[in-house]
């Protein structure tokens, strides 16, 4: 009568890591996300730390996201994103998209797999586009702010992000919001951490 319990949970861990790292490796299509789609105990980069015209690259690695491209920060002057002190522009100061490498596409590199990334962007009337490994998605963006999102049930470590159409193909960034997810040997790790602890509770009441 001991053994119906455990062998209950045994099934209900099993399905629950198999159903899991199924999820992780199933493929899928990029979707827009707005800005309602973030919350809380996503990671806020905000660039408040750093002075103008510092060039932005690995300063972020330990909360899990670097930088690679030509990116500087710079102050907007309560312009573009209502009192803001620092942005981040994908170009060097002073500003000049004439300057080959300047005002490029643009790469955010993840430590850990996200499923999730947005910020807020200002542009010259054109089209700012997201791409990960599964696609990309596409926004028309200007220099009203626009919050810009892409997500994917299938995990990604890198993001990069283009701008086209517009004049110069100037971007200016800020407020990077992503979730950070366990990648599938972690979720196996977790499911055999749950039946040992199974097997144990099980001993105890035989």
């Amino acid at each position: 009568m001991k053994r119906v319990p455990f062998r209950k949970m045994l099934v209900f861990v099993g399905c629950a890591v198999s159903l899991t790292v199924f999820s992780a490796r199933t493929e899928a299509a990029p979707i827009i996300l707005t800005q309602a789609d973030f919350g809380p105990s996503d990671h806020l980069i905000t660039f408040n730390s750093l002075p103008e015209g510092t060039p932005v690259s690995n300063q972020f690695a330990g909360v899990g996201v670097t930088f690679a491209g030509v990116l500087t920060t710079y102050d907007d002057q309560n312009f573009l994103f209502g009192g803001d002190p620092m942005q981040v522009l994908n170009s060097t100061l002073p500003f000049n998209c004439g300057v080959a490498g300047n005002c490029q596409p643009f790469t955010l590199n993840f430590t850990t797999p996200t499923t999730r990334v947005g910020f807020l962007v200002a542009t010259n009337p054109g089209t700012t586009t997201l791409s990960i490994a599964t696609g990309s998605v596409n926004f028309a963006t200007s220099t009203t702010t626009t919050f810009v999102g892409i997500g994917d049930t299938t995990p990604f470590s890198s993001l990069t992000v283009s701008v086209t159409g517009a004049s110069n193909g100037a971007a200016i960034i800020d407020d990077v919001r992503f979730n950070q997810v366990p990648e599938p040997a972690s979720l196996a790790l977790l499911g055999s951490g749950l039946l040992a602890l199974a097997v144990r509770r099980f001993r105890r009441q035989a």
